[in-house]
């Protein structure tokens, strides 16, 4: 993927972000103690903090484990650096490392929505996808902002956004696993999405139901094969972390002790304020080009009103 102005402005834009707000929230807790432990401490799984404390759900590792694999190498180079160079100021060695590791996130992060306005290209033509990426990431806060966050959400978008980027090039195979490893790894939620979209291809012919049937399954079981693999050796007990969370929101309806929105809060609340001024553009689009914008609108308006139903 050739690199261009707008690539490497996103993840300036994203460094910018990290560096003038460099802590974190208890919510990304999990994820950057996780990757804390597996760089400094190895396969001495005692010292690790989730043992002492769990949380009220268990998480999975496969995120921090890729995260730590891709910040590793700069990680070693600044403990090198720094026995060679013992620094003068007070600031702990292991916040330039949180540095190096949220910024390795970023980078995860700008790569998959770069290569969806590569995506958008294909099909919509070279303007559309400056402007998206402009208005979207450029001009807006939250994406640039959340992108070296480690929450579990954060880890979901990157493979959502490649899901998304092989739906519009038609790579049906590499869309399913994407959005299966997705849904048993990180967020089961995101069926809510993958049905919509795999529904819509069925209608139009585009894919085959025993096809995706087929792809959806045997990527699953690899899926659930190695969050189980990888996450069983972390927790010292057999463990699908997102199933027991599932288990917990579904079956055991508890996810409501933590708090509710009502029903219209996405549309009324939360849209509108991470979207801002792409909103009323938004609505110029689809008034402007109905069918080609409902057919990429209509799936996220059945995500979002599911999802809706759900969270109240």
């Amino acid at each position: 993927m050739k690199i261009d102005k707008f690539d490497i402005c996103c993840l300036l834009l994203s460094l910018f972000h990290l560096l003038v707000c460099p802590f974190n929230k208890v919510e990304e807790s999990f994820n950057l103690q996780a990757t804390h432990d597996i760089l400094y401490y190895g396969k001495d799984l005692k010292q690790y903090d989730h043992f002492s404390f769990p949380g009220v759900v268990p998480r999975s590792f496969v995120g921090p484990l890729c995260l730590s694999l891709l910040s590793s190498p700069f990680h070693l180079l600044l403990q090198f650096f720094f026995h060679l160079f013992p620094p003068s100021f007070s600031f702990s060695q292991k916040l330039f490392t949180q540095i190096i590791v949220r910024s390795s996130l970023g980078f995860l992060v700008v790569f998959a929505l770069c290569r969806f306005r590569r995506s958008i290209e294909i099909i919509y033509g070279r303007e559309i996808a400056k402007y998206f990426i402009m208005i979207s990431s450029l001009f807006q806060f939250h994406l640039m902002f959340y992108s070296t966050r480690t929450l579990p959400n954060i880890f979901a978008l990157i493979l959502v956004l490649h899901g998304f980027s092989d739906w519009f090039e038609g790579n049906h195979k590499r869309m399913i696993a994407s959005f299966v490893f997705c849904i048993v790894v990180f967020r089961s939620e995101v069926v809510g999405i993958l049905g919509p979209l795999t529904l819509l291809k069925w209608i139009t012919k585009e894919m085959g139901v025993m096809k995706t049937l087929k792809w959806g399954i045997f990527f699953g079981i690899i899926s659930l094969g190695a969050t189980i693999s990888i996450d069983s050796i972390f927790w010292d007990r057999w463990l699908w972390p997102e199933g027991e969370v599932l288990w917990y929101n579904t079956y055991k309806n508890k996810s409501h002790e933590w708090g509710t929105s009502p029903f219209y809060w996405y549309f009324t609340s939360a849209l509108p304020k991470s979207l801002l001024g792409a909103l009323p553009l938004g609505f110029f689009g689809i008034w402007k080009e109905p069918r080609k914008s409902w057919k990429i609108l209509l799936p996220i308006l059945v995500f979002l009103i599911l999802y809706s139903f759900f969270a109240t």
